[in-house]
C-alpha cells in the first residue's frame, strides 16, 4: 500500500530469537510495534515491525538504532550485541496506489508511491496488465500519453472510452517492468479501476397540452 511496515535487520551471524526485545530498537521517525523472526528462528535476521504512516514512504531510508536492554541480544555463543546505529537501505518497491478514469474519456491515470522508471530504460504499454473483469467495455491499453513517472504518475490510453461497464476491471504492472531509483520493482498484483461517472442530463417533462392555473382555495388559522 506504499507505506513501510517493517525494517529488516541483518546481523553478522545467527542470534537467539529469545534474546530479542522490540524495546531495544528505535527507528527514527517511526513507532516500533513489534518484531518478527522472518524466514527461520535463530537465523541472522529479524524484522522490526512499524506502525504505518498516513503518507506514502517506500522511498524513505530511516536511521536504525539498537540500545542494549534486558534481555541482551546475543548470538548462538552468548556474545552480546553492542549498541549500534545504521541507516536503512531502500529495499521497498514502489506501490501502485490507484488507477483512475473518467466516464467518456479513454485516459487512465496511474499513481505510484514514488517515482518510477522502466527497468530497461523505457516504459511501454506491454508493462501493464488490464483485466476486463466486467467482460465488456474497455479491454486493453493501446498507448501511453505520459510515460514520465518522475512525478509518480503515468497516463495510459484504453481501447474504448471508460464507462460504468469498466468498474469491475482491474489493472496491474508486470513483474520486474517498473522500478524505483534504487532498482526495486513494483510488485505484481491488480488494483481496481476507479471510474468517475456523471448523471446524464434529462429534459423537462413533456407537456400534456392542457392549460392549468393555480389559485388560492382558502386560508384557515389552526
Amino acid at each position: 500500500n506504499g507505506r513501510l511496515d517493517a525494517i529488516e535487520v541483518v546481523f553478522s551471524e545467527p542470534i537467539f530469537d529469545v534474546s530479542v526485545s522490540q524495546l531495544s530498537f528505535v527507528i527514527a521517525g517511526y513507532t516500533v510495534v513489534g518484531w518478527s523472526t522472518g524466514d527461520a528462528a535463530d537465523d541472522d535476521r529479524i524484522f522490526v515491525l512499524l506502525a504505518e504512516k498516513a503518507d506514502v514512504d517506500t522511498h524513505v531510508e530511516p536511521q536504525v538504532f539498537y540500545q542494549p536492554g534486558n534481555p541482551l541480544l546475543i548470538d548462538l555463543h552468548g556474545v552480546a550485541l553492542a549498541g549500534l546505529g545504521a541507516r536503512a537501505t531502500d529495499g521497498a518497491g514502489p506501490a501502485l496506489l490507484s488507477a483512475a478514469a473518467t466516464e467518456d474519456s479513454a485516459l487512465v491515470t496511474l499513481e505510484f508511491s514514488e517515482p518510477v522508471v522502466g527497468s530497461n530504460g523505457t516504459i511501454g504499454v506491454s508493462s501493464f496488465v488490464y483485466n476486463n473483469g466486467g467482460g465488456s467495455g474497455a479491454s486493453r491499453f493501446v498507448n501511453l500519453t505520459d510515460a514520465d513517472g518522475s512525478d509518480r504518475n503515468l497516463t495510459l490510453v484504453l481501447d474504448l472510452p471508460a464507462s460504468a461497464l469498466d468498474s469491475p476491471d482491474s489493472i496491474g504492472v508486470r513483474n520486474g517492468h517498473l522500478v524505483d531509483a534504487k532498482g526495486n520493482s513494483v510488485p505484481s498484483g491488480l488494483i481496481s479501476l476507479a471510474v468517475t461517472t456523471f448523471a446524464k442530463a434529462t429534459g423537462p417533462p413533456a407537456s400534456s397540452g392542457v392549460s392549468r392555473t393555480l389559485a388560492l382555495a382558502g386560508v384557515a388559522a389552526v
